[in-house]
């Protein structure tokens, strides 16, 4: 059971787990209510048996109440819905029954008495005016049901008999508690909804960057197509009507259409090179930048500049793709990326501890959910067989998962970025150091 549960929170992100944070220490609040009737129990034990039924089943059904409010008020608050009518009077209910009866319950008791039962009826006001706070309605109307419960406290009080000091009391005390729970209340679904505008607003930053980059592209290519397909129109308009009238330039024509053409051609491809083309080192701190913006605390250990530039191409897509995987697939809190250089070969090594169980479970070989030919790890797998690398990726143990690819690399000196930190310090064992 604690295996299934810590893998059910493993699944789920950011947002979902301080949602489900917010929600829970909202509900054990209210466990307040019974295990304050607990402690007043020396006292409750003094009344008639059915005061003392109608004290205790109210404040359950005041608890139950308070949390099926609390629950469907943060959910409209946060996914639209409605509010339940029916349980916001049974809450307003109950409460005044409880604290009805609590007043008449402390007329008889010693004073020593006063102090515990006193408390269950600040804590059961208290909840009924955080859960109004978070009601559609009005200011005025919010604050008008919040008042209801204490004032049928005070009106049970003056039917009582009690004394004028213990109504102010009682009013104060009503006052204090219920301000401060209500600032509670209001300021936990402030903080709720900023953290669900913060996600929406990540991810229309993430839309915003593609919808950029797209229109990057576009216009690269208009610049390059443009004038030259309007040169190519109006050419091969002259030399349609050149060759109607059996002129020889006509051909002269046709000749520069298919230079441009060429030309154009040219062009495009050099366009589409820089777009896919990649940098090892431009990757790398790309990939710290990133997961360091979605929450991901990224060690890069060495940066690979003097490698040969088709080795620094194939890894800078494993860097490009790894990073990818743990933003889309994972909800890791550590990354590490470390690239070494020995004698004959270049290892980097992707690690991270956000593997959830059902990752785990449907991984393949090259720890992905599968995909066609040429597509995420398996397309890395293809790009590195080419020139004889390889790669490997699955999760390991304690919730990490772990890529590796590894390329060959010529034999002479090794270069002294590719094994170090940062700060350029060699470190021949980086690798194991950091993932062992």
């Amino acid at each position: 059971m604690p295996n299934r549960l810590r893998a059910r929170w493993s699944n789920w992100d950011q947002l979902r787990r301080f949602d489900f944070y917010t929600r829970s220490s909202l509900y054990f609040v209210v466990l307040i209510e019974p295990l304050g009737v607990v402690a007043a129990a020396p006292a409750l034990a003094e009344l008639s048996s059915g005061l003392l039924s109608a004290i205790v089943l109210s404040v359950l059904a005041h608890m139950v109440l308070v949390m099926r409010v609390t629950s469907k008020e943060l959910t409209r608050h946060t996914r639209g819905g409605r509010t339940e009518r029916w349980s916001v009077i049974g809450m307003l209910g109950s409460a005044t029954v409880c604290v009805v009866s609590l007043t008449f319950a402390l007329q008889p008791l010693p004073p020593e008495f006063g102090a515990p039962v006193g408390g269950v009826q600040s804590v059961v006001m208290s909840m009924t005016a955080g859960c109004c706070s978070l009601l559609p309605a009005g200011r005025w109307a919010r604050f008008g049901l919040m008042c209801v419960v204490p004032a049928a406290s005070d009106v049970a009080l003056v039917l009582a008999g009690g004394p004028m000091s213990a109504l102010v009391v009682l009013t104060v005390a009503a006052g204090v508690s219920c301000a401060a729970v209500v600032a509670g209340y209001r300021l936990t679904v402030w903080m709720l909804l900023l953290m669900i505008r913060l996600d929406r607003a990540k991810d229309s930053q993430a839309r915003l960057a593609v919808a950029e980059e797209r229109l990057r592209f576009a216009r690269d290519l208009h610049d390059v197509l443009g004038r030259n397909l309007s040169v190519v129109a109006l050419k091969s308009q002259l030399a349609a009507e050149l060759a109607r009238r059996g002129r020889p330039e006509a051909a002269e024509q046709m000749d520069e259409v298919h230079a441009i053409a060429q030309e154009s051609l040219r062009e495009v491809r050099e366009v589409v090179r820089g777009y896919r083309s990649t940098d090892l080192a431009v990757e790398l701190a790309g990939t710290r930048a990133l997961l360091d913006s979605a929450g991901v605390r990224c060690r890069v250990i060495g940066e690979g500049t003097e490698l040969p530039v088709p080795t620094q191409e194939a890894l800078a897509w494993v860097v490009r793709e790894g990073t990818t995987n743990v933003i889309r697939h994972s909800s890791a809190r550590n990354c590490t990326v470390a690239l070494e250089a020995t004698e004959g070969a270049v290892t980097l090594v992707m690690e991270n501890d956000g593997v959830t169980a059902e990752r785990a479970r449907s991984s393949g070989p090259w720890g992905g959910a599968g995909g066609g030919a040429g597509s995420g790890l398996t397309g890395l797998r293809e790009r590195l067989a080419a020139q004889g690398g390889v790669i490997t990726a699955g999760p390991l143990s304690r919730g990490r998962f772990r890529l590796t690819a590894r390329m060959p690399y010529p034999s002479g000196p090794v270069p002294a970025s590719t094994g170090g930190d940062a700060s350029g310090t060699r470190r021949p064992d980086a690798v194991d150091a950091v993932m062992d």
